[in-house]
């Protein structure tokens, strides 16, 4: 009569497994009535000899006739090599006939465990700190890894001054690829739901308090979703300058407007007033410039004055005004009598 034999068929070398998993250890047995299934790593003398996978933690546990364990992989089950030996895994079943007979097999090459990847979404932007502009473009993105939905949606929530949350979380952007990792949103723009309690669309009540919400767009109620860290903030809309108007004329004479303005014969401190709407700073390019604070004619004024020392014929004088929405510029040529 021939002796006990065991065949381990999985895993048998090359399988990738992941901790949290539950895997299938198959065999077939023949001629006994239980076996020890366990775990080693060759880089560690004896590893296998207390690292059992039955239930009960001991050998000889599991019926040979079933052919299979279902094993939820575990930390606490397995031998921890050294760094770089993780891939050096095998299975060993063994048993012992009525009359003592052993049987052992092995997996045939080493397999490997490591840790499960994690399935997440990641909001890098706005993730806390940022103050947006309410009519410009502004970049919403973000990162993924693991098994995410292919399509995402973007949704934002306002907050009060204390941090309650204000209604509920309203879409901005439905279905968009996961894949591409960003989305250009204008607040000020459709689609906007507006949270109640924070006025109109206008961002007239000055600042809001906000935050992004990223979720997989499956309606699926465990949906990964990930909402930035911190609040971010949109300031108020604004209208670039519509223009700015600029006058000139020698210091304490007559003031007039056009691309080119003539002062009387031997006037060397010429006089430049100008205006702009919705301007917060102005910046004067000409030459020369040799009074003033360098090129800065005001940093929060929509009209002011410059002096030019020292005016000479046909000098040319750009003035810019800008706020974030935008700039406009003018000229005027200053021309000097002869």
């Amino acid at each position: 009569m021939s002796g006990p034999v065991i065949n381990l068929l999985s895993p048998n070398g090359g399988e990738n497994w992941k901790f949290g998993e539950t895997r299938r250890i198959t065999w077939t047995a023949e001629g006994l009535d239980k076996v020890a299934i366990y775990v080693y790593n060759d880089t560690i003398l004896g590893s296998g000899s207390t690292n059992y996978l039955d239930p009960a933690g001991t050998s000889l546990s599991v019926p040979a006739s079933r052919g299979y364990f279902d094993w939820t992989v575990t930390q606490n089950w397995l031998p921890t090599p050294a760094s770089g030996n993780e891939n050096r895994y095998k299975i060993v079943i063994s048993g012992a006939s009525a009359n003592g007979i052993l049987a052992r097999d092995a997996s045939d090459n080493y397999f490997s465990i490591s840790s499960k990847s994690i399935s997440q979404i990641t909001i890098t932007s706005p993730n806390g700190g940022e103050n947006w502009n309410g009519n410009q473009q502004n970049k919403i993105s973000w990162v993924y890894s693991g098994n995410v939905y292919s399509q995402i949606d973007i949704l934002m929530a306002g907050y009060d001054v204390l941090g309650n949350q204000l209604g509920d979380w309203k879409l901005i952007a439905a279905g968009v690829s996961t894949s591409q990792g960003y989305y250009y949103w204008v607040p000020s723009g459709a689609p906007l739901y507006w949270p109640t309690g924070l006025g109109n669309i206008t961002f007239a009540a000055g600042t809001a308090k906000y935050k992004i919400k990223i979720r997989e767009a499956n309606d699926s109620v465990n949906a990964i979703t990930d909402v930035s860290n911190n609040y971010s903030t949109i300031h108020g809309a604004t209208t670039a300058p519509t223009g700015v108007t600029i006058s000139a004329g020698a210091f304490m004479g007559t003031m007039s407007q056009g691309p080119m303005v003539t002062v009387p014969a031997g006037t060397t401190l010429v006089n430049l007033d100008w205006t702009s709407t919705n301007a917060t700073s102005c910046n004067i390019v000409g030459s020369p410039i040799n009074v003033g604070n360098g090129n800065n004619l005001s940093t929060s004024d929509s009209a002011g004055s410059w002096f030019v020392v020292d005016a000479r014929h046909n000098n040319t004088y750009t003035i810019t005004c800008s706020n974030a929405a935008g700039s406009t510029s003018n000229s005027v040529t200053v021309n000097i009598a002869s």
